[in-house]
C-alpha cells in the first residue's frame, strides 16, 4: 500500500506534468538558461512574441559600434541623486522604478528585435508560469548563438549598455549594494494570460541586484486592470513576508524597476497577468564577487523551502474504529445510518467498498465522485456560489487581497509557502437552512470525516488501521491563494490523506447574482477544471533526497519524473491518497480565470501501515 513504483505511477491529465521548484522559488530563470529543453519543468509549443505587435524588419548590422541605447542624462549627476533618495526613501524595501530608462526610437527596435527573432517555452511549476527564451548572457558570445545575435544588434546594444562599468557604477551609487563582479545573466521572459510568479525573494549564489526592464507593448498602454503588476511584499518577522503586498509597480512600456537581493527580505511577485495581451520584459541581476554569509543565506525562500521546521507536526484527536477490523466486512448498521445522511449510499454497499478497495491496493490513491448526497451538494454548492458572486471571485475578476477575511475565515502564511483561507468559525448543519459554506463545510468535517463511523468506512476501503485525525476548511481564492511543496510539510510517517473538494462546475443556483459578463456556461466551466489550465489541482511529489544540490542542478531532471498523483479539482469528490515518508503535496495557485474557489475540506488520518515484509511474516507464524 505504498506509492506504486516510479514506471507505475500516473499524472492526469498527462499534458500537464509539474515538478515541484523545490521549490526554488528563486531557481526560477537563471539557473535554468543553459539546460536543454527536454529538462525543463513543463513544455508547450510557444506563442509568437509579437501577439499584438506588427512584425518589422530586423536591422543586420552588428551592435558592437551601435550607441547606449539609455536615455541621455539618466546617468548624469542630478538623476543620480534623484534615484538615490527614492531608493533610500521607498517601502516595503529600498527600490527605484526608472521611466523613460531608453531612448523611446531605440527601446522600440529593441522591442521589435525579441518580436521577430526569439521564441519561448512554457514553464510551469508549484511556483511559477510563465514563457522563457534562449539565456541572453551568452548570446553571441564565445561563439554562441552567434546568427541569432547577429539579427538583434539594438538588444546587444543593450546588454552592453547595462553590463557596462559606468552603469554599473550606477547601480552600485542608487543601491548601496557595494562591489559587482563581470557576470552578465539576463534573458527575457513572456507573461501570457494566466501566467504568474509567486512570493520569492531572488536569492541564488551571489546575486546582489535585481532589474526588470518592461517591454510590453509600446502602443497599447498598459493598465493596472490588465494584472501583471510587480509586488512587492513587506516583512512581517526576520525571513518572512506579509500575506498581501504593500506596493505594486505597473509594467508600462520603457520602465527599469531595480532593487538589492536581500535574503528572507526582498520577497516580491508577478501578479497573474489578466489582460490578453503578452507582458514582455528583460529580467536579470548584477551579481556581487561572493554569496551571502550563511547565516544570511539560511533565511533566502530557497533555503527555507528546503528546511524542515516542524510545520507539520499539528497532533492528530484519537479516533476509535475498533468496532470493525481492516478486513473486508459489511460496515455496521448504525454507522450506515449515521453515514446515510450525508454520503452517497453506494459507497456503504460491500460490492462497490470491496472493487474501490481493489483499485486502492493498486494504486495507493482513489477519488470518488459525488461523493455526498445530491441534495447535500447541491446545498453546498449554492452557498458557495453565492460568497463567490458576493466577493466578486472568479471568472476573469481581479479580486482585493484582503477579500474573504474576516472574524470567521483566517489567511493562513507565510506567502512565500502558502496563501489560502481557512474557517475558524462554528459549524452548521449541512441538511438544515440555509448557512454560509465555511460552517456547511465544518459541519461535514465534524460530523462525518473526523467521526469513528467514517473512520470505519475508511478503514475498510483503504485496508489500513485508522488511529487519529485532523483536518482544516480551506478557501483557495480564484487569483490569489495556493500552496507551495516544501520539507516543512514533508510526510515523516505514513498517513491518509483525505480531501473532499468542491468548486463550481454546475449551473448557477438561485439567487447568485453574477457581474457583468462574468456569467460561464456550465460547459465551459468543467472544460477549465478538467483542463488544468487554471491551476486549483492538488500535487503530490517526492522530496529530493540530496537537499545539498547546487542551484544549477535543480532542473536537472529526468524527462519521465513527475507527481506521484495529481487530482483534479473537480466539485463534490473525494481523494484518498496513501502519503508514504518523504512525500510532499502543493495545490496550484487558483487562476482568476477560474469559474470561482476551490472549497475543501483535508484531513489526514494518522495509521499504521503494515509492509510486505512484516505482512509475510506474521503469516508464516500464524
Amino acid at each position: 500500500l505504498r506509492p506504486p513504483t516510479t514506471s507505475q505511477r500516473t499524472c492526469s491529465p498527462s499534458s500537464s506534468v509539474l515538478l515541484p521548484s523545490l521549490l526554488l522559488a528563486s531557481l526560477f530563470l537563471a539557473t535554468a538558461w543553459s539546460l536543454p529543453l527536454g529538462r525543463m519543468k513543463r513544455q508547450a509549443p510557444a506563442p509568437a512574441l509579437n501577439g499584438h505587435a506588427e512584425k518589422k524588419p530586423a536591422s543586420s548590422s552588428s551592435g558592437a559600434n551601435l550607441g547606449s541605447p539609455l536615455a541621455p542624462g539618466l546617468l548624469e549627476d542630478a538623476s543620480r541623486h534623484k534615484l538615490v533618495e527614492e531608493f533610500k526613501s521607498s517601502g516595503p524595501y529600498p527600490h527605484c522604478v526608472i521611466p523613460n530608462f531608453c531612448q523611446d526610437s531605440e527601446i522600440r527596435k529593441i522591442h521589435d528585435e525579441l518580436v521577430n527573432n526569439l521564441t519561448a517555452d512554457l514553464k510551469e511549476s508549484d511556483l511559477f508560469k510563465v514563457y522563457q527564451t534562449c539565456d541572453l548572457a551568452n548570446l553571441g558570445r564565445n561563439g554562441m548563438l552567434m546568427e541569432l545575435a547577429e539579427k538583434m544588434p539594438q538588444l546587444m546594444a543593450l546588454r552592453k549598455a547595462v553590463y557596462s562599468e559606468e552603469f554599473k557604477a550606477f547601480v552600485q551609487e542608487v543601491t548601496g549594494c557595494g562591489e559587482l563582479s563581470d557576470q552578465i545573466d539576463c534573458a527575457t521572459n513572456l507573461h501570457t494570460q494566466g501566467c504568474h510568479l509567486l512570493c520569492h525573494d531572488d536569492v541564488i549564489g551571489t546575486r546582489k541586484v535585481s532589474y526588470i526592464i518592461y517591454l510590453t507593448s509600446p502602443d497599447e498602454e498598459w493598465t493596472k486592470e490588465d494584472g501583471g503588476a510587480l509586488e512587492l511584499y513587506p516583512s512581517v518577522s526576520d525571513g518572512t513576508p506579509a500575506l498581501i503586498p504593500t506596493k505594486t509597480v505597473v509594467p508600462i512600456f520603457n520602465t527599469m524597476a531595480m532593487f538589492r537581493v536581500v535574503p528572507g527580505y526582498s520577497f516580491h511577485a508577478v501578479q497573474e497577468v489578466y489582460a490578453d495581451k503578452p507582458r514582455m520584459s528583460l529580467q536579470g541581476w548584477f551579481h556581487g564577487p561572493k554569496p551571502p554569509e550563511p547565516e544570511a543565506a539560511g533565511k533566502a525562500t530557497v533555503n527555507q523551502l528546503l528546511a524542515s521546521n516542524g510545520s507539520d507536526s499539528e497532533p492528530f484527536t484519537p479516533l476509535d474504529t475498533s468496532q470493525i477490523s481492516e478486513k473486508p466486512e459489511p460496515l455496521p448498521s448504525a454507522d450506515i445510518d449515521a453515514l446515510g445522511k450525508y454520503l452517497n449510499p453506494v459507497y456503504m454497499k460491500p460490492d462497490a467498498v470491496a472493487q474501490i478497495r481493489s483499485k486502492f491496493e493498486e494504486e495507493s490513491s482513489v477519488q470518488l465522485h459525488d461523493f455526498l448526497k445530491p441534495d447535500v451538494a447541491a446545498r453546498l454548492m449554492a452557498a458557495c456560489q453565492r460568497a463567490d458572486a458576493r466577493d466578486g471571485v472568479g471568472g476573469g475578476s481581479m479580486p482585493g487581497y484582503d477579500v474573504g477575511m474576516g472574524a470567521e475565515w483566517e489567511a493562513v502564511g507565510p506567502a512565500h509557502m502558502q496563501r489560502y483561507l481557512r474557517y475558524q468559525g462554528a459549524a452548521a448543519a449541512v441538511e438544515g437552512e440555509e448557512a454560509a459554506p465555511g460552517a456547511m463545510l465544518k459541519g461535514l468535517l465534524e460530523g462525518v470525516l473526523q467521526s469513528p463511523a467514517f473512520g470505519r468506512l475508511l478503514k475498510q476501503i483503504t485496508g489500513v488501521e485508522i488511529q487519529g485525525v485532523r483536518g482544516q476548511c480551506r478557501r483557495f481564492r480564484a487569483g490569489l491563494d495556493y500552496t507551495v511543496a516544501h520539507y516543512g510539510t514533508m510526510v515523516q510517517k505514513a498517513r491518509l490523506n483525505v480531501v473532499l473538494s468542491m468548486v463550481d462546475d454546475k449551473e448557477d443556483a438561485e439567487g447568485v447574482e453574477r457581474a457583468a459578463g462574468k456569467k460561464i456556461s456550465v460547459e465551459d466551466k468543467l472544460g477549465l477544471w478538467a483542463s488544468g489550465e487554471v491551476g486549483a489541482y492538488e500535487c503530490y511529489v517526492e522530496a529530493e533526497q540530496d537537499t545539498g544540490a547546487e542551484a544549477s542542478d535543480v532542473y536537472r531532471q529526468n524527462e519521465d519524473d513527475g507527481p506521484l498523483v495529481q487530482t483534479l479539482a473537480r466539485s463534490n469528490t473525494l481523494s484518498i491518497v496513501l502519503l508514504d515518508q518523504g512525500v510532499m503535496r502543493f495545490v496550484k495557485y487558483v487562476h482568476g480565470t477560474a469559474p470561482g474557489s476551490r472549497w475543501d475540506i483535508a484531513a489526514d488520518y494518522e495509521c499504521e501501515v503494515q509492509d510486505d515484509e512484516e505482512e509475510g511474516e506474521g503469516a508464516e507464524a500464524k
